[in-house]
């Protein structure tokens, strides 16, 4: 049996390698991944099998960039991405101001202003506070990096922008709904797309790396990068089943994605008693009727175009997995044991701990902004 195990063990690490390895000049990318889908299943099957006997397998990826988009839960997913570099010793790239790495500017090679001078470039790990996508300069800084972010629907980035930004409240006053607002947006459009990007109504184009006035083959040309150049692109609507695909195309294990919903708005959180609806606690678009949502979807045309074809490649990302929901199902059921866990130590929402990590209050303080 042994033997079986160590035959098996060779093979699955072998055709995994040849299905995941890249050259000197390519990053690991979402069609590298899909390349065989078949013999994939096959190898996935393989795989549990020898996790289930304790036999280890490939080194996981550990050089990766994260581009933390704005209002997508991307906090959330934050901490997974810190925590789990501090965890493993990686060489991380520090923003100057705990938060941004140039943003809204572009991220600048040997710029001390933007990150703290900690390593000769090329020899980072890892990235994950805000910074807009810029591939060249990323693959420079970090030596080809796997590259993860996660999208969420655009009317319901924006309506949660709407409600967070408090240049909003300056603009059309505390007690404007975010309704009422797009009723009236010809007095207003012009000033929000002045005052923030990422607030606008394109934030997530602005992240990805594209410039106003966000014209059609703009945004086709960044679709097909992020395509290439993207190992995985997450939903927010969909976080367990993100979580279990991050984890999977990691070669992470399952406790280094317990992903704790952050700056979720308790008001809206589910009634049905799972603290795992948490997840989907965020501002929806039930207080927009279809003239403000068609509206709305004008105006973020980019966002949507964007939102849903990754939204598409992602549900095929899943379909081509084996055991999906099974993993997702156990996924659930850790998160609901830790978060009561921590519920009933009576821990605040800044406590988090995860794994063996406990935050520094230093590093909880640069997570205020997102989701």
């Amino acid at each position: 049996m042994g033997l079986l195990f160590l035959v098996f063990s060779i093979a699955v690490n072998y055709f995994t390698w040849i299905s995941m390895k890249t050259n000197s000049a390519e990053s690991v990318t979402a069609s590298s991944i899909q390349k065989h889908t078949s013999a994939r299943r096959m190898l996935l099957f393989l795989r549990e099998m020898l996790l289930s006997s304790g036999v280890k397998l490939i080194e996981p990826v550990r050089k990766y960039a994260y581009i933390k988009t704005h209002k997508t839960g991307s906090t959330t997913l934050w901490y997974v991405m810190k925590i789990y570099a501090i965890n493993n010793g990686l060489r991380r790239v520090e923003a100057r101001d705990k938060v941004h790495l140039g943003y809204p500017r572009h991220l600048q090679l040997n710029n001390s202003r933007m990150y703290r001078q900690t390593h000769k470039v090329g020899e980072y790990d890892t990235l994950y506070d805000h910074c807009r996508f810029n591939k060249s300069v990323m693959d420079k800084l970090l030596n080809k990096p796997a590259y993860i972010t996660i999208l969420r629907h655009p009317i319901t980035r924006f309506v949660s922008a709407f409600y967070f930004h408090g240049r909003y409240r300056l603009l059309v006053g505390n007690e404007t709904s975010a309704g009422q607002f797009l009723s009236e947006i010809d007095k207003y459009k012009k000033r929000v797309n002045r005052f923030a990007k990422w607030a606008g109504f394109n934030g997530m184009a602005f992240d990805l790396g594209i410039d106003p006035p966000y014209k059609d083959e703009d945004v086709e040309r960044k679709i097909a990068e992020v395509d290439e150049s993207f190992t995985v692109v997450l939903i927010m609507e969909y976080m367990p089943e993100s979580m279990v695909l991050l984890k999977r195309t990691m070669g992470w294990e399952l406790d280094d994605v317990i992903a704790v919903p952050q700056n979720s708005h308790p008001e809206l959180v589910s009634k049905s008693g799972s603290s795992t609806d948490k997840y989907t606690a965020h501002h929806t678009d039930d207080s927009l009727d279809k003239k403000q949502k068609d509206t709305l979807a004008q105006l973020s045309h980019a966002d949507m175009k964007i939102y849903h074809h990754f939204n598409a490649t992602f549900w095929k990302r899943v379909q081509a997995e084996f055991r999906f929901k099974e993993e997702v199902q156990l996924y659930q059921k850790k998160l609901e044991r830790y978060l009561k866990k921590r519920e009933k130590k009576g821990l605040l929402e800044k406590d988090v701990i995860l794994g063996k990590l406990k935050l520094p209050d230093k590093a909880l303080s640069a997570s205020k902004n997102s989701n």
